[in-house]
């Protein structure tokens, strides 16, 4: 007796993961997702008795196999319709419902290296319309590629901004839905790739694979782009911009917004100097800083950015995470949104206006900056917190983070 309860209860804990991560469709909706090799991605749709429905997979970039069950998740082992394509890499499957029902969809990975990047949609009884508009990806497709997406309500187009943000460690991406559902509604295209990883190739990889899927639908460009990180992000969301500058991308507008910005790893100062485009230092608690980083850190970066537009913000609140929050807690917010929304409209515009509007005691120079860290003192700057110094190492670090001088 003992061994069946637990075994109904580890049954239950997985209805549970999986029904978690089952996206909802509509007809002639396109929903785009991701299948790690072995795993599944699940979908599902009601419909009702006599409704002819054509289930379509494609656009995947490796083989992907179709499972189709009434009533219940779909597997390899319990299915009621299955793709007949083997080996290929679009799949379909037509059938009329016998009566009223959740039809539930499986993508599962199959021949592939990694991932199976693929489309799926559903058009019933063949009256419903193809919708173009990238709504959404999963957001945990994998347990080695997590993120998720904003998409503005006019949906995606060749001018549309993009705006990539990076959270700090420890910090799950629900925790700034406030930020980017706010940065989504100003008409950006937001993507947040979640890393704890002082590697910061592992979000640029991230990002990389979710504007690919994405370009596949739309016609997106990436010609203005912001890349937003908050603590380790703020660090590492120099590194993702120069990657992405590298590669022709942010050619009509850039802008890096770091948060309470930690280490950038991975960069080193000739990589400081390549930078080109719109750069902001936002520091809670005045011109003094938190105690979760050193000022000393953004003055060492602000110093090297030979060819950027550079700016330093401070927010009075002394809290560390006062950027996180949900919808409601952003309308108590609305200095730092302010902030954000000033500083990307004038990346994206070319324009200094929304910076000049911001009241004075938002705004500080970098002796400003350097004179309360000297009155005050430091100590993160050596890194020997969360042993940053021997990544920094590891990555082959030139920077000196703890000794600039006066501008």
């Amino acid at each position: 007796m003992k061994m069946q309860k637990i075994l109904i209860f580890l049954l239950a804990l997985t209805t549970f993961s999986i029904a978690d991560d089952i996206t909802t469709l509509e007809s002639g909706e396109e929903k785009f997702g991701i299948a790690t090799k072995h795993t599944y991605s699940y979908y599902k749709i009601n419909a009702e008795k006599g409704d002819k429905v054509t289930i379509t997979v494609d656009n995947m970039d490796a083989d992907g196999d179709l499972y189709v069950r009434m009533g219940s998740v779909a597997t390899r082992d319990k299915w009621d319709y299955k793709s007949k394509n083997s080996n290929l890499n679009d799949e379909e499957s037509t059938f009329t419902l016998s009566d009223d029902d959740t039809i539930y969809i499986s993508v599962y990975a199959n021949k592939c290296i990694n991932t199976v990047e693929h489309t799926v949609m559903v058009d019933i009884n063949g009256n419903a319309e193809k919708k173009q508009n990238v709504k959404s990806f999963p957001q945990e497709p994998a347990s080695s590629d997590k993120f998720v997406t904003y998409t503005p309500a006019d949906g995606i187009d060749s001018s549309t901004p993009v705006v990539l943000f990076l959270n700090g460690i420890g910090r799950t991406l629900d925790k700034y839905d406030g930020i980017m559902n706010f940065l989504s509604s100003k008409g950006y295209f937001v993507i947040a790739a979640y890393s704890d990883s002082y590697n910061p190739e592992y979000s640029k990889d991230i990002f990389t694979n979710v504007i690919k899927a994405t370009k596949k639908h739309s016609n997106l460009s990436l010609d203005k782009l912001a890349v937003i990180g908050h603590s380790l992000g703020g660090g590492n969301s120099f590194y993702v911009m120069k990657q992405f500058q590298d590669l022709g991308y942010a050619s009509d507008a850039s802008l890096i917004l770091s948060i309470e910005g930690w280490f950038p790893f991975a960069m080193k100062e000739d990589d400081f100097k390549k930078i080109d485009g719109h750069v902001a230092f936002l520091q809670m608690n005045g011109q003094k800083g938190t105690d979760d980083v050193d000022p000393l850190m953004s003055l060492s970066i602000w110093k090297l950015l030979k060819n950027s537009k550079r700016l330093f913000l401070t927010l009075p609140q002394n809290n560390h995470l006062y950027v996180e929050g949900s919808r409601d807690d952003m309308s108590d917010k609305s200095e730092l949104l302010k902030i954000v929304a000033n500083l990307t409209d004038d990346a994206f515009t070319n324009s200094s206006d929304g910076y000049n509007s911001l009241p004075s005691e938002n705004k500080a120079s970098y002796n400003d900056i350097y004179k309360t860290v000297k009155k005050f003192g430091s100590s993160g700057c050596k890194g020997e917190v969360g042993n940053a110094i021997g990544t920094l190492n590891d990555f082959g670090n030139d920077v000196d983070y703890c000794h600039p001088e006066m501008y």
